[in-house]
Parts: C-alpha cells; sequence; structure tokens
C-alpha cells in the first residue's frame, strides 16, 4: 500500500512504493482528510475519526496502519477505538494482535460454542463404551434443539465477555472483550 498525502503547498509525500494508494490530505485546520483509498481504508479512517472525536492529526499512526496493519485487522482496530478500549489509533494498532474477531453475530457464536463443546463432550470420555457415547451423543443432539441461542447470546453480552459490532457493512463479534 502506498500512503501519499498531499501538504497544502501542494507537494506530496509518499510513504512506501506500493501501487495500492490510500490519498490522505491535510486540511485547513492541519488534519488529515482521507481522499482516496480502499472502501476498509476509509471505513478505518472514519472509526478513528469519530472515536477521538477530533480530526485525525498523526500521519505517523497511519503511516503504520499502511505500512503494518493487515486490512484482515482493521474491523479489530476499529473495536478497540469504537469502545473505548484505546485513547488512539496507535495504542489500537499496538493492541491488535490481542484482539478475537469473528465474523458474524453474537448469536452464531453462542450456536456454534456450545454445539462445538457438545461433540468434544463424548469423545473425551474414553471410559464408557461405543453404545454409551452414541447414546450421550443423541442425547446432546436433542438437547441442542432445546436451546434457546437469541437469549443465550443476549446472556454472553450482557456479562460483557462478547461484543457485536459492525464494519464496513459486515457484522463482527469480539469474543475476548473481558481480557482487553
Amino acid at each position: 500500500m502506498i500512503l501519499r498525502v498531499a501538504l497544502v503547498n501542494g507537494d506530496v509525500f509518499d510513504a512506501s512504493d506500493t501501487d495500492n494508494e490510500p490519498v490522505l490530505d491535510y486540511t485547513e485546520d492541519g488534519a488529515i482528510g482521507f481522499v482516496d483509498g480502499t472502501p476498509a481504508e476509509a471505513a478505518l479512517f472514519a472509526v478513528a475519526e469519530a472515536a477521538v472525536q477530533q480530526r485525525v492529526k498523526d500521519i505517523e499512526a497511519w503511516t503504520r496502519v499502511h505500512d503494518e496493519v493487515h486490512e484482515r485487522d482493521f474491523p479489530a482496530i476499529a473495536f478497540l477505538l469504537e469502545n473505548n478500549h484505546v485513547r488512539c489509533l496507535e495504542d489500537a494498532i499496538d493492541m491488535v494482535d490481542q484482539v478475537i474477531i469473528r465474523e458474524g453475530t453474537v448469536e452464531d457464536y453462542a450456536r456454534e460454542w456450545l454445539e462445538e463443546s457438545a461433540l468434544q463432550y463424548p469423545a473425551m470420555l474414553s471410559s464408557y463404551q461405543d453404545k454409551e457415547k452414541r447414546s450421550l451423543t443423541e442425547f446432546l443432539d436433542d438437547l441442542l434443539r432445546h436451546v434457546d441461542y437469541e437469549s443465550y447470546a443476549r446472556d454472553l453480552e450482557a456479562d460483557g465477555g462478547v461484543c457485536e459490532f459492525t464494519f464496513n457493512g459486515t457484522t463482527y463479534c469480539c469474543v475476548n472483550v473481558g481480557d482487553l
């Protein structure tokens, strides 16, 4: 990615030399304005600007975004900024590896987690005979059909361990909020 900033005096600063060109421009108040780039870059810029409730002025942080951060990590950075887990973009970049993000809703996560847990349980019972394991598996399958996943998802969010958010039109779920 190239980070190209057009300065007020018309000079252009290029931070790298590849073909993808997100373009930022200094505004009259000295802040950086997003001019051109990928939709994900534009979305992250908007989140960063809204999260700190001021115009983005830190060209070094945006240089780091384009030099060090893969676009798949943008949702994690957005989550950190929007939910006040960090004070600035630099801090979000430093913490991005600590965030566990998955695409989908909290209800999707709840369903998958419970189903995976139920499938692993019979395999852990090595002392049981195959017939007993099959019975247990059938019982767990029957039990899962009666789970209210929507209610369980609400409980997960209410407990503060999981959080659903949207970034760039896609719904994500942070599954380790309590650890941040």
